[in-house]
């Protein structure tokens, strides 16, 4: 699941990403992610949340809602934004953070560790 408000990235993630035949579902706010997850009824295997997503939602606040909705799953925080708080604000909820540009490699090796976990 890609939750990214911007839509030129939420595009180029997601070819990124189908280019390493992983199926993604994006959407751009906590309440679309919300609502699909309950449409389609399946937990993502794992969750890319950008930190500032529009109207001032959070996505440390959209990564604890669907907790409750689906429990934890393998979960990076993307953001540009490299100040302390974010940093805090992740740490507190258990996610690590993957910073804009995005490494690839990172990428990959989140995706893979989330594919392999059982």
């Amino acid at each position: 699941l890609l939750i990214e408000n911007d839509l030129d990235m939420r595009r180029a993630l997601t070819l990124l990403l189908e280019k390493w035949n992983v199926e993604v579902l994006d959407v751009s706010s906590g309440d679309e992610a919300a609502k699909l997850i309950t449409e389609i009824d399946l937990a993502p295997d794992a969750m890319l949340v950008d930190f500032q997503l529009d109207n001032g939602e959070l996505g440390t606040d959209v990564i604890k809602r669907l907790r409750e909705l689906i429990g934890r799953v393998p979960t990076r925080l993307i953001t540009a934004n490299r100040t302390p708080d974010v940093q805090t604000q992740s740490s507190r909820i258990g996610v690590e953070v993957l910073n804009k540009p995005i490494d690839p490699i990172s990428l990959h090796l989140f995706l893979e560790g989330a594919g392999n976990r059982d």
